[in-house]
């Protein structure tokens, strides 16, 4: 994967990238980390769930209270193989697009993240 930081998708906006998929990983945080950046995900249009395992088809409910109307989502992947202290977030078809739509716009807080972003994918 490439290192990439938030501040590289300025570099993106020449370019004709069309984007279907984005994830990226952040250091373990705490469960009531997780709940306070999935209220902020709420506020943005996004679901969010909890899955155990990236290949896990089942999906738990983080905090979508009267979120009914969000047409979007987002994944917490609590386990990824080979890397223990590791949550990945992934944003999944038109959500990975409206989320790098988001941040073309410059319109995410990246201090709402508790821990340095460490990997990007797209």
């Amino acid at each position: 994967m490439n290192q990439i930081t938030h501040h590289d998708f300025g570099l993106f906006e020449t370019e004709l990238l069309s984007v279907d998929f984005i994830s990226f990983n952040i250091k373990r945080i705490t469960p009531q980390q997780i709940t306070r950046l999935a209220s902020y995900f709420q506020n943005l249009g996004f679901n969010s769930y909890q899955k155990q395992l990236d290949s896990n088809q089942s999906r738990q409910d983080i905090n979508n209270n009267n979120s009914f109307y969000n047409q979007f989502e987002v994944y917490f992947i609590m386990k990824i193989p080979y890397q223990k202290e590791i949550i990945q977030l992934q944003f999944p078809g038109v959500s990975g697009k409206q989320f790098y739509k988001l941040i073309k716009q410059r319109a995410i807080q990246w201090k709402k993240f508790p821990n340095p972003l460490i990997q990007f994918r797209l």
